[in-house]
């Protein structure tokens, strides 16, 4: 189980902004030239826990968007 508590400061502002970046679980994801680079290093630490994915966007690049259980902890707090 993953809770938000167990989350860094980054990695809480990187599960934030992916959803307000067009991340969610059946969007195109969040591009990831549009975000910081220290958000970019927390999305390393939330695919490690299983909360984002990776994959590349319909017009190639890097995107991220939250998994079910990415949604989870940042809805319910713990997943």
């Amino acid at each position: 189980m993953t809770t938000l508590s167990e989350l860094t400061p980054n990695q809480i502002r990187a599960l934030i902004k992916i959803e307000h970046l067009g991340g969610g679980i059946f969007d195109v994801g969040c591009q990831a030239y549009r975000l910081a680079p220290r958000t970019v290093l927390g999305m390393v630490g939330l695919i490690e826990a299983g909360l984002v994915e990776e994959f590349e966007g319909p017009t190639g690049g890097m995107r991220f968007r939250l998994t079910i259980k990415g949604m989870a902890v940042r809805e319910l707090g713990a997943a």
